[in-house]
């Protein structure tokens, strides 16, 4: 019945699409959905539309909201969904036209072209490019990013993150008026506890990989944190901290790398989606999230370099946008965030790591809530390569420990 309804809203805003592009004929193909366990706040519908009056086709993907009562609650009673909305109807334009007024004309390029925005309530939906036909495709999300593909993501993040950078320094009204509203939605995210709770056991997990290899000493320094993880989660940056608007949700499922020929390895282009999470807030909360999301030991133990390439496509940003980057954020300064801030990104990593590494048939099924069914259990899933999981975990937080604590 659900799935019904979503498709006739498909073919309802993609009527309303073609209207407005002066396509009164065309043919709608369902191509496909997601797969179980790439996709957890929304339902995923790939088809294609083909002009019966030019022959164009466009290739489309649908994200729409979830239908049932119970998942909504999970979701901020709707909050995750139009805070995305906001982005792609607001935010980006916005960000968009402040990077073509300068000189060097620096383009928002890393996120999907965005084709319809329908904001009704309890049906939100967008429909965006479908980014496979431009030979985007994900990472293996069981397996640690290599350092080629960290590296993309960390230079794209620089671009993203060097661009409201920018237009707050240079255009502090427009960029107050823009985020006014962009609150940290991780507030209403945990108001149902059982979030909380995944997150707790998560932790507890952790604590008992270092106690079992010897590092009593982090898992005294780990206690204020353990027990109060909620307020990790919600907590608000300082003011004059909270420099760019973020992706929010940095894991590997998160972002579609794009190659020169198909079988390449080294990726010549990055996307990012979802941004059910996005707030005002410091570069570090995205970028503590991804690096301990998506790294393994290997890519911790070349932290700074990692930094550093970030630092470097930033400034190179903030300088094409004739910003100075010692008057916005110096490297020692973001340094600073990393010790102060990076905690949320090691909270949120415990359990992403857990998805990740879970196979399609023993991913959660988020659906299982609005059947009635605890969210905890629904997240307690099998982890078929165990080891990995808490080599991954345990070499994570030793390193915030070692370097945070």
């Amino acid at each position: 019945m659900e799935r019904e309804e979503i498709l006739n809203d498909l073919d309802r805003l993609t009527q309303k699409m073609m209207y407005k592009k002066g396509i009164n004929r065309y043919r709608i193909k369902i191509e496909g959905q997601s797969n179980k366990g790439d996709n957890y706040v929304g339902d995923i519908t790939f088809f294609t539309v083909t002009s019966e009056e030019n022959g164009k086709k466009y290739h489309l993907v649908m994200k729409t909201a979830k239908r049932s009562e119970e998942i909504r609650k999970i979701m901020g009673n709707g909050k995750l969904y139009t805070r995305e909305m906001y982005m792609y109807s607001e935010v980006f334009p916005a960000i968009q036209s402040f990077g073509k007024l300068n000189a060097t004309s620096i383009e928002l390029k890393n996120i999907p072209k965005v084709y319809w925005v329908s904001q009704e309530d309890k049906r939100e939906t967008i429909i965006l490019e479908n980014l496979n036909i431009r030979g985007y495709r994900l990472w293996d999300r069981t397996k640690a990013m290599d350092m080629n593909h960290i590296m993309m993501v960390l230079r794209n993040y620089g671009i993203f993150h060097g661009l409201s950078m920018a237009m707050k320094h240079r255009e502090p009204e427009l960029f107050k008026k823009l985020t006014k509203d962009l609150d940290n939605v991780m507030v209403a995210f945990c108001e149902m506890n059982e979030v909380v709770g995944i997150f707790e056991e998560g932790m507890k997990h952790a604590m008992k990989l270092l106690e079992e290899a010897g590092r009593e000493d982090l898992v005294e320094k780990f206690k204020p944190i353990v027990n109060n993880i909620e307020y990790q989660l919600v907590k608000e940056s300082k003011e004059e901290d909270k420099l760019v608007i973020t992706h929010g949700d940095c894991w590997t499922n998160n972002m579609l790398f794009q190659y020169k020929q198909e079988k390449d390895s080294k990726p010549r282009n990055v996307c990012f989606v979802d941004f059910q999470l996005s707030t005002l807030d410091s570069p570090v909360k995205d970028l503590s999230y991804f690096i301990y999301a998506c790294c393994d030991k290997s890519s911790l133990d070349q932290f700074d370099l990692l930094l550093n390439t970030y630092y470097d496509s930033l400034s190179c940003t903030l300088r094409d946008l004739d910003c100075r980057a010692e008057n916005c954020l110096t490297l020692q300064l973001l340094k600073e965030h990393w010790k102060n801030y990076s905690v949320y990104g090691l909270v949120f990593s415990t359990m992403v790591t857990k998805l990740a590494l879970s196979s399609s048939d023993d991913a959660p099924d988020i659906n299982e809530v609005g059947k009635g069914k605890d969210l905890k259990n629904v997240f307690d899933i099998r982890i078929s390569n165990v080891e990995v999981y808490n080599r991954r975990i345990l070499d994570m937080y030793t390193h915030f420990g070692d370097n945070c604590l």
